[in-house]
């Protein structure tokens, strides 16, 4: 039963859709939101997503003359290793807190930024950026499990609504800063300036308040994958792959085709990602999830496959708007639909299971498709990309049909 608080005046009626003068009962407010520990969490996570896309348009520059399957490498090889120990982070997360990890992680992140400006070597950046895939694991599970702590039920969608903003904010300006920070100052700054960022992270987890509850030595380990998670995470990976292309290769193809500029393309990217989230939890909150889901796989598959033909700067700058409305609001349905299905006892391992997708696609995105931009070019890797999230949309439909069917018949 809701509280209910005493209002004076005309207030109208949901269930009997009258309206009743004088003295009436409405339900008691929402659960506050803008918490401290909420606000702490968005600072850690503009501070850690502005320092990676600075690297998004930088990075494949910095080491432009490599071959392409190197590039892919070096790009995506941190997502190798957070692939590998995003589960032993889930689980560590869920048994020894969120706070920690948000520290170790940030710190492992700025040491490892700040060395990339050491060389161009690309064995030295691969192994090096093994590290930095290790710490990124870390913080990202630690936030994405944070989040899930702090965000009311019942304001789920909004919440992710915001942490959609600021996250994409960072994706707004932050390629645009990396480039001119690189061009204008040098890879030195920019890669200090990164490592100074993930040093803010560190301050940030330092001031928060522990959000999630230990386990107690008596109760069950806590678990390396959730089950809950596993159809948000197989959703979102068909749209991680095609962010792994874009991250990899988009500079370059700009660069073969002069179809634009990254920075533009980026920029625009960013506007629709903020409108995305913030409708996505919308209509997560009041129509269903699949309602945000569905509709972005289907705009993300029409952009990558239309950036595999596009040859002209309108065309490309398109793309980037259509892919940033689709990319935002499958994102926010997904992550919004773990948290709902995940017992509160492991949801760090929840949101480590979902967070996995981002591993697992850019490493096919960036590394595995490499091959495939060596010997067929660019266009075939993002026709290939763009088929992905239009054939998942199929799935995620009949497998959410599927599950309503059941549980009527039971």
């Amino acid at each position: 039963m809701p509280v209910m608080a005493r209002v004076p005046g005309a207030v109208r009626d949901p269930a009997s859709n009258s309206t009743a003068a004088s003295t009436s009962f409405v339900p008691a407010a929402a659960p506050a939101l803008w918490t401290a520990a909420y606000g702490l969490v968005l600072g850690v996570v503009h501070l850690f997503f502005l320092s990676s896309f600075m690297m998004v348009a930088a990075l494949p520059l910095y080491i432009a003359k490599a071959p392409r399957w190197e590039i892919g490498l070096v790009v995506g090889v941190p997502f190798i290793a957070s692939m590998v120990l995003r589960p032993f982070t889930g689980r560590m997360v869920d048994r020894s807190g969120r706070r920690i990890f948000l520290v170790i992680g940030g710190a492992g992140c700025a040491i490892t930024l700040a060395l990339h400006a050491v060389s161009t070597d690309i064995w030295f950046l691969t192994v090096l950026r093994l590290f930095f895939g290790a710490a990124q694991a870390f913080i990202t599970t630690a936030i994405m499990a944070a989040l899930a702590d702090v965000l009311p039920v019942r304001r789920r969608g909004e919440g992710m609504g915001w942490y959609g903003v600021v996250y994409t904010s960072t994706n707004l300006y932050g390629p645009g800063l990396g480039l001119w920070l690189a061009t204008t100052f040098g890879y030195t700054v920019l890669f200090g300036f990164s490592a100074v960022l993930n040093v803010g992270c560190v301050v940030l987890a330092i001031l928060l308040v522990e959000t999630g509850l230990r386990r107690s030595a008596g109760r069950a380990p806590a678990k390396l994958f959730s089950r809950s998670a596993l159809l948000p995470m197989v959703t979102f990976l068909a749209v991680t792959i095609p962010a792994g292309a874009i991250t990899a290769f988009l500079a370059l193809v700009e660069k073969q085709r002069h179809a634009g500029d990254p920075g533009v393309f980026f920029i625009l990217f960013g506007i629709t990602l903020v409108v995305g989230r913030i409708g996505g939890g919308w209509l997560a909150d009041r129509i269903s999830r699949p309602a945000a889901i569905v509709p972005g796989l289907v705009l993300t598959g029409i952009a990558m496959l239309a950036l595999s033909a596009s040859s002209t700067a309108w065309a490309f700058y398109l793309v980037a708007l259509v892919y940033g409305l689709g990319f935002a609001l499958c994102h926010t349905g997904a992550t919004i639909l773990t948290m709902d299905r995940a017992p509160e006892s492991e949801r760090g391992a929840a949101m480590a299971t979902l967070v996995v997708a981002w591993d697992i696609g850019t490493v096919l995105g960036a590394f595995v498709l490499g091959f495939l931009a060596d010997a067929a070019g660019y266009g075939q890797v993002f026709l290939l990309v763009g088929l992905i999230p239009l054939i998942q949309a199929g799935v995620f439909i009949a497998l959410v049909r599927g599950q309503r069917a059941g549980r009527v018949a039971a």
